[in-house]
């Protein structure tokens, strides 16, 4: 019987496992990396650029052990890429655009599925050599292009970035070159004041006649022989024609809507021979006797300045001819929307085409195997186009009952927040544009309705 005087505590199964592991993971763990720290570092971060401005900064390079290097690069880039579908903006993937080292300065070009280049420029930070311990430094100064370029924008289905990346390559022939990138964002120079004023938009309701429809009259083989034998007409009593008897339900030519030039029409036909008509004559005084030029609905909307900046207020004159009075607290609407366009196939060649060759495009639907190429049994488009409400206003619309014009002045406010118009992107691949609209209650139906009542504050226009 043996005894141990001194107590030995047992190790609990989960260290001898880990024990174990650590057998085969330190071997790897212990294993220094040359480069520890790689990233650009600019010397005005937070600032935004603008084409043909300069970019200062510096490429650190952390080598904690001697390291043979080919080279060391640097490029300026910007590209535009459209995505298939709706990406969320926590799932976009962090890809630079970046094309590789050693293309030098190109401009920019397609090169398919929704992804194009808007410049290269690329210099090298430090040749062939090598690197000892120490914390380098590499200073550079990039310029951007001076031609115009479109404002840095990121969402759901689509992106506009302009990068700078920086490329070490070794002569290894596992995992040669190692990269780190910066996004710089960049704002298009857009200046207002040579734009031409907007043109006013002049729309104009006029009332349309219809034209009765032409009865079939479908008698009988027996009937049309009794017509035609009778040679002497039973007399008319009284002296009254014989005409079909009058219902006090509108007839085919009553009062009726129909479309004009404009998004809706709220004119009011009337016809001499239709009982309603005759009946709203005195109200209305659409009287068939009356001109048509005179029940005419005109409203005539100005915009006095071409554009702005965020924060400006854009002022908004509206006149109104009308043919009667009318009294709405809240007949005009006036919404700032952006419209946003996307292209996944825009209509341009893919790459560079060298002269005298004939451009390639590509294919919206690709060549299979079978040949079927440029077939589709569904309604998918390359394009989509969307919308976004940013500010609307109301204000009321009341037609003098003497002059019968409403003359209304308002204004309405660019948000803040508000990016730049974005037109220029090669094939219109992106497009975002600003639109001014304005909705007139010509009949006076939305009067007594309480959901378009909006607070005070939003309330700006006044009239006279």
């Amino acid at each position: 019987m043996s005894f141990d005087p001194v107590p030995r505590s047992s190790s609990p199964p989960s260290a001898r496992n880990r024990s174990l592991v650590s057998k085969f993971t330190d071997r790897f763990s212990n294993r220094t990396r040359n480069v520890s720290e790689f990233y650009i570092q600019l010397d005005e971060p937070y600032k935004t650029y603008f084409s043909g401005e300069l970019v200062k900064g510096c490429v650190v390079l952390k080598v904690v052990k001697p390291i043979r290097i080919t080279h060391l690069v640097l490029c300026l880039h910007g590209y535009v890429k459209v995505y298939k579908t709706t990406v969320a903006p926590g799932d976009v993937s962090d890809a630079s655009g970046f094309l590789g080292p050693g293309r030098g300065k190109r401009n920019g070009e397609y090169l398919g599925n929704g992804f194009a280049t808007l410049f290269e420029d690329e210099v090298v930070l430090c040749g062939d050599g090598r690197l000892v311990e120490g914390i380098y430094k590499f200073q550079f100064e990039m310029v951007f292009p001076a031609c115009r370029l479109p404002s840095s924008i990121t969402f759901e289905r689509g992106t506009i970035s302009y990068m700078l990346t920086s490329t070490l390559t070794r002569p290894t022939t596992i995992s040669p070159t190692i990269s780190c990138d910066k996004r710089i964002m960049l704002l298009e120079t857009i200046d207002v004041a040579p734009l031409p004023v907007p043109k006013a938009r002049i729309i104009s309701l006029e009332p349309i006649i219809r034209r009765s429809k032409a009865r079939s009259k479908t008698k009988s083989a027996s009937r049309e022989q009794i017509t035609h034998s009778s040679t002497v007409a039973e007399p008319v009593a009284n002296g009254i024609e014989n005409k079909p008897p009058l219902s006090p339900v509108p007839s085919e030519l009553s009062n009726s809507s129909c479309m004009s030039n404009s998004t809706q029409s709220f004119q009011i036909i009337s016809e001499p021979n239709s009982a309603k008509s005759v009946s709203l004559a005195n109200d209305d005084s659409l009287s068939s006797n009356t001109p048509s030029a005179e029940r005419t609905i005109t409203a005539t909307t100005e915009l006095s300045r071409p554009g702005g900046v965020p924060g400006d207020v854009l002022p908004v004159k509206i006149t109104i001819q009308h043919t009667k009075p009318i009294r709405s607290p809240n007949g005009i609407i006036i919404t700032l929307y952006r419209q946003g366009r996307i292209d996944y196939h825009p209509a341009i060649p893919v790459g560079y085409t060298e002269k005298g060759k004939k451009p390639v495009f590509e294919d919206y639907y690709p060549k299979s195997r079978t040949g079927l190429g440029g077939l589709s049994f569904g309604a998918t488009r390359s394009s989509s186009v969307f919308r976004k409400d940013l500010t609307q206003i109301f204000a009321p619309l009341i037609v003098d009952p003497v002059t019968l014009m409403a003359t209304v002045k308002t204004s309405i406010r660019i948000p803040e927040d508000t990016f730049p118009t974005i037109t220029h992107v090669p094939g219109g691949m992106i497009s975002f544009r600003y639109y001014l609209e304005v909705v007139m209650d010509l009949r006076g139906k939305l009067a007594g309705q309480d959901r378009f009542i909006p607070r005070l504050n939003m309330v700006t226009g006044s009239s006279s």
